[in-house]
């Protein structure tokens, strides 16, 4: 019995690695697992055929039709498969180089909360 169309993954806030990886074995099933590869990692695809470019939009019609309505704003200015794929990595990727910085700030935000705190509430020293 083959999924149903309800059954398929969307992605929201939460789920994203669960659904990047559905999402990349679906393209994978379609044989549009290309289309979201770096052209630096895929030498052997020629991206200029007019057969390169219409299964790019069939595979950036499968993304954005797997994104929830809320989160297609973000893949709206997309015009390849890559693109769209790389928004959405920035977005909800939690290990990107901004999020990072953005833990690493509320990290030490915290230890300075935590290190003021520790002091008596009239200022004295102990």
């Amino acid at each position: 019995m083959s999924p149903s169309y309800a059954d398929t993954v969307k992605l929201v806030e939460g789920n994203y690695s669960h659904w990047e990886f559905n999402m990349r074995m679906k393209l994978s099933r379609k044989g549009l697992l290309a289309h979201i590869i770096k052209p630096e990692f895929d030498a052997l695809s020629d991206r200029s055929t007019v057969q390169w470019k219409t299964n790019d939009l069939k595979a950036l019609g499968v993304i954005a039709g797997d994104v929830s309505l809320t989160y297609q704003v973000y893949i709206r200015g997309a015009t390849t498969a890559a693109d769209s794929w790389r928004m959405l990595e920035e977005q909800f990727n939690r290990n990107t180089l901004k999020n990072r910085l953005i833990v690493t700030k509320k990290l030490h935000n915290f230890k300075m909360a935590s290190v003021q705190g520790d002091r008596p509430p009239d200022g004295d020293d102990w």
